[in-house]
Formats: structure tokens, sequence, C-alpha cells
């Protein structure tokens, strides 16, 4: 038996050996080549370069881009423009695989660069589509979208709109407007990509688009029965062509999410039996996770523990055999919902608490490569902005050079013509002093508002994730000394401070996409009275722990036109605003009417008022006012400026009228139409 094992591992240790063997030699034979060929600039010699880089790029990272690096190298050399945008993008995609996000994006834009100077139209829309994904991944669709924007334009452009990269760049705009909530954009992105595929009778893509469709019908507009009609075109076409695996199973995984958000479990159960069993056939065992946490929460409605139990199994191997921390996840939530079910209270709570504690870590994690990521573009946008400054001086100087000659010209041709056209290039030179003076100022303002875009994200990001960490970090250290109320006030804190990041981070991206014109202005005619309701009912928790009475005067069907999501912005940081600086036992009204086309808003507070001299700096970034509430509650100013650039959007003016110690009135005032 011994020499049976004994023989068996030999065998296999000769196998490896022999493979290694034949590795190592066809990787000798490669190297072989690039040391000895004396034609540098075909492109054979660069594909043996890159396959170089595909032997070494599992195994050796060192090695992988040593050859990588030493290919742009010869190729920037020899000019070859196209051999060398084709290795940016493969190491762009090399870094991506990695999960090294920053080196894939600088590689990306290398790509870009060359794409453009080769003009070659295709390349240029798949490199603004692969930037543009690099942060779309990563949570930052407005960062996506711009880029995916830019793409569609510069394709827009050129004569070659039929690249199959202008399909891809709509699609992924549609994508990216359904991230961000703006769904009728979504919707018309998404259906230019569908005629574009049906255009150029691509089915796959076709599919792929109805499949988005239906994501888009399910998740934004609820729209149900839409959404399934979309995932079954898609199911008819994968289940005849099964070429592109994960069509088929997705198709399955979304019809069987649709049943279950309608109510029909055994429709759901159904389909997503159908996921699991074509999944097992294509080898996809970590992918069943996901499709068990949605059974796992169809039958805990039906009380059905046992197979639940048997779900809870299968996932644990999965967690251990892919040793999938992110797994971890889900599992917490779904045994507290099970213990929480059971009224098992101690177990809930013990699973809530891994559940918390994980998700904070992860939240943590995000905001920081967010941010970083965020960071790194701004600086490549600054360093562009740099460099077309520069560009535009050179031209002016080499303009005034050559007036100069042309001057000397006339000089020696007619005198009094010499004098006029003197006198003309003054003027000429003077504006362009001046344009160019303007530029600078507002190159000035960019960096003096980015600065102050960084010190709030330094300052007030800081201070709420130390206190998650902190709080979270006393609680696992100490938990068993802490009784119920502690526990409860501690989670509480960290609740609070993990609402404070989340609504920096909202002001902020809301904010920033308001800068760039990304925010739509849909003005029209709606109930305020109805808009007024739902934001006092957001407030409910707050105004109850300061005893504070929320009152209005308006009537019930009063009508305002405006854009209802700015003027619900508007109204909401002003109400919480006046939340906050409201003592105990205070009141908050608003109040509005018509007068001479225009409707006047009142949000009045019984608050501690504000001085002349700090009314002046509220709606001013430069300024960043921010003081703390009568409950030392914490702000960033950034509200305020928002309501301010929204009221403007509106052609409409806002005023305050304040005293410190009597309150303060907002007073809004927008035109009709």
């Amino acid at each position: 038996m011994k020499f049976v094992v004994f023989l068996i591992i030999f065998i296999y240790h000769n196998i490896l050996k022999s493979e290694q063997t034949n590795l190592d030699r066809e990787i000798d034979s490669l190297k072989h080549i690039v040391l000895t060929e004396n034609d540098k600039s075909s492109r054979e010699y660069h594909s043996t370069i890159i396959e170089l880089f595909r032997k070494y790029r599992f195994n050796e990272m060192d090695s992988a881009t040593y050859y990588l690096n030493y290919g742009i190298d010869i190729s920037s050399k020899l000019k070859l423009d196209l051999i060398t945008r084709d290795y940016y993008n493969i190491k762009g995609l090399y870094f991506f695989d990695r999960g090294d996000l920053s080196k894939a994006l600088e590689n990306f834009y290398k790509c870009l660069e060359y794409s453009i100077k080769t003009n070659e139209v295709g390349a240029i829309g798949f490199s603004y589509a692969d930037i543009g994904y690099v942060f779309y991944v990563q949570g930052l669709w407005d960062l996506a979208l711009r880029h995916y924007l830019d793409g569609i334009d510069h394709l827009s452009r050129t004569d070659s709109i039929s690249t199959i990269s202008m399909g891809l760049l709509y699609q992924n705009t549609g994508l990216s407007y359904g991230q961000l909530n703006m769904i009728d954009s979504a919707e018309k992105y998404l259906n230019l990509a569908l005629e574009f595929y049906k255009n150029i009778d691509h089915l796959e893509k076709i599919n792929h688009t109805y499949m988005y469709l239906g994501h888009l019908n399910r998740r934004n507009k609820l729209d149900y029965e839409q959404a399934l009609e979309y995932y079954y075109k898609s199911l008819n076409y994968f289940e005849q062509d099964k070429g592109f695996l994960e069509g088929y199973t997705y198709s399955l995984y979304h019809i069987g999410e649709v049943y279950a958000l309608m109510g029909d479990n055994r429709k759901a159960i159904e389909y997503f039996e159908k996921c699991l069993e074509d999944m097992k056939r294509i080898g996809w065992k970590k992918k069943m996770f996901d499709v068990n946490i949605k059974l796992s929460e169809i039958y805990i409605d039906l009380n059905d523990y046992k197979k639940v139990d048997s779900i809870f199994k299968f996932n644990s191997q999965i967690i251990e055999e892919f040793e999938a921390k992110d797994l971890y996840l889900d599992d917490y939530l779904l045994r507290y919902k099970l213990a929480k079910k059971k009224n098992q209270i101690d177990s809930a709570l013990y699973f809530y608490e891994l559940y918390n504690k994980l998700s904070n870590e992860f939240l943590q994690s995000t905001v920081t490569g967010q941010v970083a990521t965020v960071l790194k573009d701004m600086q490549i946008l600054k360093n562009t902005k740099e460099k077309q400054i520069i560009m535009e001086k050179n031209v002016q100087r080499i303009y005034l050079l050559l007036f100069i000659i042309i001057l000397t010209v006339f000089l020696i041709a007619l005198f009094y013509s010499r004098l006029r056209l003197q006198k003309k290039n003054m003027i000429i030179f003077s504006e362009k002093n001046e344009a160019l003076e303007k530029a600078n100022q507002l190159l000035d303002e960019a960096n003096n508002t980015k600065d102050k875009f960084f010190s709030i994200i330094a300052h007030d990001l800081k201070n709420p994730i130390g206190a998650i960490k902190s709080t979270s970090e006393l609680l696992h250290n100490e938990f068993e000394h802490f009784d119920t109320s502690d526990i409860k006030e501690s989670i509480e804190d960290i609740y609070k401070s993990s609402t404070s990041v989340q609504n920096l981070l909202d002001s902020l991206l809301t904010w920033s996409r308001s800068q760039r014109g990304m925010i739509e202005f849909n003005p029209e005619g709606f109930n305020l009275n109805l808009l007024v309701n739902n934001i006092y009912q957001l407030f409910d928790k707050s105004v109850e722990d300061k005893k504070i009475r929320l009152t209005k005067n308006i009537e019930e069907d009063f009508l305002v036109f405006a854009d209802s999501n700015m003027l619900n912005t508007i109204i909401r940081n002003l109400v919480s605003n006046s939340i906050k600086f409201t003592p105990q036992n205070g009141e908050i009204n608003i109040s509005v009417y018509k007068e001479n086309n225009k409707t006047i808003l009142t949000i009045s507070d019984t608050g501690i008022g504000i001085s002349k001299e700090n009314q002046e700096k509220l709606f001013n970034f430069g300024t960043n006012y921010s003081t703390l509430g009568t409950n030392n509650e914490k702000g960033t100013g950034l509200g305020l400026i928002l309501v301010f650039e929204f009221i403007q959007k509106h052609n409409g003016d806002i005023k305050i009228d304040s005293e410190i110690g009597k309150g303060t009135k907002f007073i809004i005032t927008i035109p009709d139409a």
C-alpha cells in the first residue's frame, strides 16, 4: 500500500516537473527572440514581448511589469504609437484585475492619449469606457458618467459613430444615470444602446441591454411587470444560445428576484432553484451563495427553518472554501433576521453586532478608497488645466512674435499705416492680457475651492469615522462589561456618526454635481403641502428629542411651479438648520402665499438667531461658516450653499431676518414661471 502511494506521488511530481520544464522552455525561447531580434519595429517582435508578459502575469508580477515597461520604452523610442497604445491598455487591464485601481486609471489615461493621437475612433471609445468603469466599480458614478459622456461627444464629432464602442458608451451612460436615480436619462441612453445594437444586429448585446432595462424597471421604477417582460426576452435568447454563460443564469436569477418582490414565493423559489441547477452545471459554486441568501429570506418568511439551516451549512462551506470575508456580511445579517423571527434575542443581538462591526470596517475602507480616487482624479484634471494654460501662453507668444515681424514690414512701407496698426495692436494686446488675467483668476479660485474641499474632507470625515472606530472597538473589547442600555447608547453613537458621514458625502457629491452642471433643472407644478408633510416626517425623531413643535400655514391644495427635487433639498436643509439652532420647547413654522406671480415661502424659528456679521457668511463656500447647534450638533455649511445655488437656478431670491436671541426667518421668493 505504501509503495502504491509513493508511486502516485512520484508520478504526480514528475508530471508537475515536466509541465514546469515545458513552461521554462517556452519562456527561454521567447526571451531568446527578444534578445536576438534585430527588427524591433515589427508587430511580431512586440507580440513576443506581450506573450512573455502573459507567461509571467499570474506567477511573477515583477517580471510581468518589467516586460510591459520594456515594450513601452522600445515602442515609444521608435514612435510606434499604435503599439504603445496597446501596451498601455494591456497594462491598465492588468492592474485593474489585480485591484490596483489607481495604476489602472493612470495607464488607461495614457492609452486614451495615444488613441486620440493616432485618431483610432474605436480605441478612443473603449478608452473612455475603461476609465469610466474604474470609477463606476467604486461607486463614483458622477465621475464615471462624465467620462462616458465625453466619449460619446468625441465619437459623435467623427464620421465613425458606428464603432461598437459607441454602443458600450450608451449602455454604461444609462447604467450610471440609473445609479444616480436619474431615471428618464437612464432609460433614454439604454434605449439608444438597444437601437444601436439592433442596427448592427448584435444579438448578445441586444439581450444584455434588455437585462439592464429590466434592472431599471425593477429597482428604480418599481414596474415589475415591465421588468419581467425584459428579463423573459433575455432568457429566451440566452436559452437558445449558451455561448455567453452568464446570460442564461443571470436571467433566471433576476426573474426569481422580481417574483420575490411581487410576493409570489412559489414562482420565486422555482426560478431560484433553476438558477442554482445551472450554476452547478457551469461550476459557479461561489455565486450560489447569493441565490441561497434570497432563498433563505423566502423560507424565513414561510417559517421553513429546516431548509434555512441546510442553506446555512452550504453557505458556510462556500465561505471557508473561498476564504471570502465579504460574504460574512450577508451571512450575519440573515442569521440576525432568523434569530429575530424566532424571538431569540441574545442570538439576534450577537449576529447584529458582528454584522455592524464588519459593515463599519467595509464602510471605512470604501470611503478611504473613494476619497483617494477623487483626489487623484482632481489632481489629473488640475495638471491638464495647467498644461492648457501654458500652451495658450506659448501660442500668444508666437502670435506676438509674428505680429512684430509684420509690424516691421509695415514700418518700412508706410509710417502712417504703422501708427494705425500699432494702435490696433495695443488694443488686442490689452484684451489678451485681460483674458489671461481672468483665466489665472479662475484657476486661483478653482485651486482655493479645491483646497477648501480637501479641508472639509480631511476635517469632517476624520471625526465621525474616528468615533465609529473607537466606539465599535470599545464594544468589541469590553462587551461583557456593558449592560443593554450602554450597548444601545453605543450603537446610537455609531449610528449618529455613520449618519454624519453619509450626510457629508451626500452633500459633497450633490455640490460636486451642481458645480459641473450634472443636476437637471425640471420645473413643474406640484402640491407644496404634500412635500412639506413628507419633509416634516423625516424630522420626527429630531424634534421629539428637543420637544420642538413643527407648524405650517399652507393651503391643502397649494400649487407651486418649481423643480420638486431642488425645492425639497432647499426646505429640508433650512428646516434641519432651524432644528439645529432651536432650543428645547421651541417652534418652527413654514408659511406660504402668492404675490405678483411669485411664491413667497417663509421658514421661521424661535432659535438663538444669527448676527448680521455671520449672515453674510452663510451662502459663501470660501468662508465655510459652521457652528455647533444648541445640543452641540455639527455641520459643514454645505447645506446652505446648496440652498443658495438651487434658489439661483429658479431665478429666485433668499433673505434673512434675524436677531440674536429672537429667532430667524428665511424668506424665499420663487417666480411662478
